[in-house]
């Protein structure tokens, strides 16, 4: 166990790749090259030159809209459901990047459309490689969703409510290793620094292992006023969870023509959930992860669009709670 703990901390030490992001913050990537030679370039980026071909830039610069949407569905043991959604949050980025260095800034532009101002926060940090992907994401979303329906038995309300009484926070920690990375580019469509580039078709099974922190409260004193009282999720108040997952699943990057490439990943997740703020019984969680991107690529010129949805479902002898969160990405950029 602790020989894998050492091989786990000399990846840290070859691969920095290191990513903070946050609306209306600075983010600062530093990124170290892959050598040919060496730890790094004899066991974790050796690549098939054949399926995998490596671009000589040193700047590259990024201009991106990434927006993203929340939704949670709460059921409880009389077959009751309410949904939460979060209006759309739109960002406006733009990165600069030269060898070790990158530096991103973007703004919340959701403000400048809406009455009220948005309270959300963004953080994320990645370290990445063909061979392991780690990502440690976090997620908070204060107030300003909206209660799209309320469902008992077969009769379903839309409401469409704006409501101002759900807090939730999400930390998402993950490792995922790229069995056939030789031959498959994960980095391609979805790292900022499109180091390499897919040339023929390839996938590659996807394993891993994450857990998450995520807290979710609700104040439903402010929904009095459409007629509703929800005293049958009173146990939705205040929560706390915390799950372990084993992660497998399956990425393929498809090279339609040589500017042009497409990339599906679909990560399906299994584990248990421990609610802090009980006993902290051990429940079952399923949950999954999926990407779609789409990238062309002309002479010094690229443009592109990823897709990002991820969800998770928590099952217990009383309630269920589904959550989950999709981002949508557009970018383009240049080599220099």
């Amino acid at each position: 166990m602790f020989g894998c703990w050492r091989i786990f901390f000399l990846f840290l030490l070859i691969f920095p790749r290191i990513t903070f992001s946050q609306s209306d913050t600075v983010e600062i990537t530093k990124e170290i090259k892959n050598r040919s030679v060496g730890l790094n370039g004899l066991f974790f980026n050796k690549y098939d030159s054949t399926y995998i071909s490596k671009l000589p830039t040193k700047i590259v610069y990024v201009l991106c809209n990434p927006n993203w949407m929340d939704d949670y569905v709460l059921k409880n043991k009389d077959n009751e459901k309410l949904e939460f959604q979060s209006d759309l949050i739109y960002n406006l980025g733009t990165s600069l990047g030269y060898k070790m260095l990158y530096v991103y800034y973007s703004v919340n532009i959701s403000n400048f459309f809406s009455d009220y101002k948005l309270k959300n926060k963004e953080f994320d940090f990645s370290l990445t490689s063909n061979f392991m992907n780690l990502e440690f994401y976090y997620f908070s979303n204060r107030g300003q969703t909206n209660l799209k329906t309320y469902t008992e038995g077969q009769s379903v309300s839309i409401l469409n409510k704006p409501f101002d009484g759900l807090n939730s926070g999400i930390l998402d920690i993950c490792l995922f290793y790229f069995l056939n990375h030789k031959r498959y580019s994960n980095t391609t469509i979805y790292s900022s620094n499109h180091e390499y580039i897919q040339i023929k078709s390839a996938g590659s099974l996807i394993l891993g292992l994450s857990y998450t922190n995520q807290k979710i409260k609700l104040d439903f004193s402010d929904l009095k006023s459409i007629g509703y009282t929800f005293d049958n999720f009173t146990q939705f108040i205040d929560n706390h969870y915390r799950t372990f997952c084993f992660n497998a699943g399956y990425g393929y990057n498809f090279v339609i023509n040589k500017h042009l490439l497409a990339n599906i990943t679909l990560i399906p997740s299994f584990g248990v959930r421990t609610d802090v703020s009980s006993t902290g019984d051990y429940k079952i969680t399923l949950g999954n992860k999926g990407k779609i991107g789409l990238m062309y690529t002309k002479n010094i010129f690229f443009v592109g669009l990823n897709c990002q949805y991820n969800s998770s479902c928590y099952f217990s002898n009383d309630y269920t709670i589904t959550s989950s969160l999709g981002i949508f990405n557009v970018f383009c950029g240049m080599f220099f």
